[in-house]
């Protein structure tokens, strides 16, 4: 009899979760249709050059301190190893992301 029960309760939720996908997907392609209306601008170049620039700062900011958080966890003779890695995994990163492999 539970069986009964628990086969009953999973098929009004499993119907009441398709209810919803499908009103998602209703309320989706209205908003892909609003924004298909809206009128593109074009590109600022002062806003893509800040976007560049905070970039810079976050990427130079962020692998000298990963860098010496790595070398803080090793001992004193093999700083210069995790410090040279970090450098080689960045170099290797950046040229697959710019090479449009990554």
């Amino acid at each position: 009899m539970r069986k009964i029960v628990y086969i009953i309760i999973a098929v009004i939720l499993s119907s009441v979760n398709i209810v919803k996908a499908q009103t998602e997907v209703i309320e989706i392609t209205e908003v892909q249709s609003q924004l298909a209306n809206i009128n593109t601008t074009a590109l600022d170049t002062g806003d893509t050059a800040w976007i560049l620039v905070s970039t810079a700062l976050v990427l130079f900011m962020m692998l000298p301190g990963l860098a010496l958080f790595y070398a803080g966890l090793v001992r004193k003779k093999n700083v210069l190893s995790i410090l040279m890695n970090i450098c080689v995994i960045t170099g290797i990163g950046s040229l697959l992301w710019f090479g449009g492999l990554f």
